[in-house]
């Protein structure tokens, strides 16, 4: 078996191969397919560095056993576990706690669904909703409004309401 180091120049993602033009002779290889990690799909960015391993019969037959830190690119982590995703996402787990880190996460069940952004909050479901706590403050810069089968309110249009109630109250109070 032959270990060789060279760079990414194709990638075949529908079949889990890579092509790699190797740093020592120029030569390119055939596609070669990229070790899973238990199954666990990443597949290495075109100009990536990658070791493989070939065969004896030579380049036809071998596997990409992946990327590596050297050659100017470094950890992005020192300590704990993290893991890059596409697109700029990662996760990073390190004592006791877990950090997902991207743009969106969105989880989704057959019949919910939770989405994060960096502006949006929102949760859907097609059943109850349940929010429990000693405390729960809810604060918008703008309207607040409960919805329902019986209809909506906004908290502005409530709290006028029961201040007219009141006001009522007092009247009759004051003319009693």
């Amino acid at each position: 078996m032959t270990t060789r180091v060279g760079r990414v120049t194709a990638t075949y993602p529908a079949t889990g191969k890579v092509k790699v033009t190797y740093e020592d002779t120029g030569n390119t290889s055939l596609p070669v397919s990229l070790l899973t990690m238990n199954s666990e799909y990443s597949m290495p960015a075109v100009g990536d560095r990658v070791v493989t391993l070939h065969m004896e019969n030579g380049s036809s037959k071998g596997f990409c056993l992946g990327t590596y830190y050297g050659g100017g690119t470094t950890p992005r982590a020192t300590s704990g576990y993290r893991k890059d995703l596409n697109g700029g996402a990662y996760i990073v787990c390190s004592e006791g706690v877990y950090d997902l880190n991207a743009a969106s996460i969105q989880f989704e069940t057959s019949g919910a669904e939770l989405l994060l952004d960096e502006e949006n909050l929102k949760v859907e479901a097609g059943g109850s909703i349940s929010l429990k706590g000693t405390d729960l403050t809810l604060e918008s810069e703008g309207d607040l409004t409960l919805s329902g089968a019986a209809g909506s309110v906004t908290l502005k249009e409530l709290l006028d309401t029961l201040k007219d109630y009141e006001g009522r109250i007092a009247a009759l109070e004051g003319g009693a």
